[in-house]
């Protein structure tokens, strides 16, 4: 069975037998790049967000439209990050189902960082605060 964290790029026969496609770009690269240069921020990580801006975001990493990941920041709930996102290395599982019931996988992990931010959280805010003074964003 393979699981979410699984290694994409060394055990691909894994992914491609349970019929999950996976990103085409190397995930620590991406979040290196992130960290260097970050373009994206978007506040909220819930289910919208995971099952269509970090499609987007994966179609344009996939095609080398994109280097860098997304930043997910969230005012909600401190375990959002904490349960969501970090036990899965960031990754998410989207799963299309169609009318005839035949469904599309992929393996979305085009997610940088997951953060909590609020000024009661002095580390949330002041990493948040330190990646919009980045001139890439």
């Amino acid at each position: 069975m393979v699981k979410l964290t699984d290694d994409y790029r060394r055990d691909a026969r894994l992914f491609k037998d349970a019929g999950i496609t996976v990103p085409q770009y190397d995930q620590a690269a991406m979040k290196a790049a992130t960290d260097a240069h970050p373009v994206w921020v978007h506040f909220g990580g819930g289910n919208l967000f995971r099952c269509f801006h970090a499609k987007v975001a994966q179609d344009l990493l996939d095609s080398g439209d994109l280097q860098s990941g997304i930043i997910v920041a969230t005012t909600h709930s401190a375990t959002i990050p904490k349960t969501i996102y970090a036990p899965y290395e960031n990754r998410m599982l989207q799963v299309i189902v169609a009318p005839d019931g035949s469904m599309e996988k992929n393996l979305i992990a085009s997610v940088a960082h997951a953060l909590y931010y609020n000024r009661a959280d002095p580390f949330g805010w002041f990493v948040l605060r330190a990646i919009f003074e980045q001139p890439s964003l």
